[in-house]
């Protein structure tokens, strides 16, 4: 059964980015507060709009490139885990 670490360590980040983007500490930080993490963290409903990235192309276009916000992809995570073998 995979765990929340395991979702987020091996990224939601699209593949495009450059390796600076990395999800791995996210995943640890969480993963070792878990029991600790703020009842807003793990239950608060809201909507959030991706973080755009620009990535540079070859001559003047530039692809944006959609970040999502870490909470929810937390909870993304978090619901799939909970839910694995149901």
């Amino acid at each position: 059964m995979p765990s929340i670490k395991d979702f987020l360590g091996r990224g939601y980040f699209p593949r495009a980015l450059p390796p600076p983007f990395i999800t791995t500490a996210f995943a640890d930080i969480v993963a070792a507060h878990l029991p600790a993490l703020p009842a807003a963290f793990v239950n608060q409903r809201r909507i959030a709009k991706v973080g755009i990235h620009n990535l540079a192309r070859v001559g003047t276009l530039r692809r944006p490139l959609g970040i999502p916000n870490p909470i929810h992809q937390f909870r993304l995570a978090k619901e799939i885990c909970d839910n694995w073998g149901v």
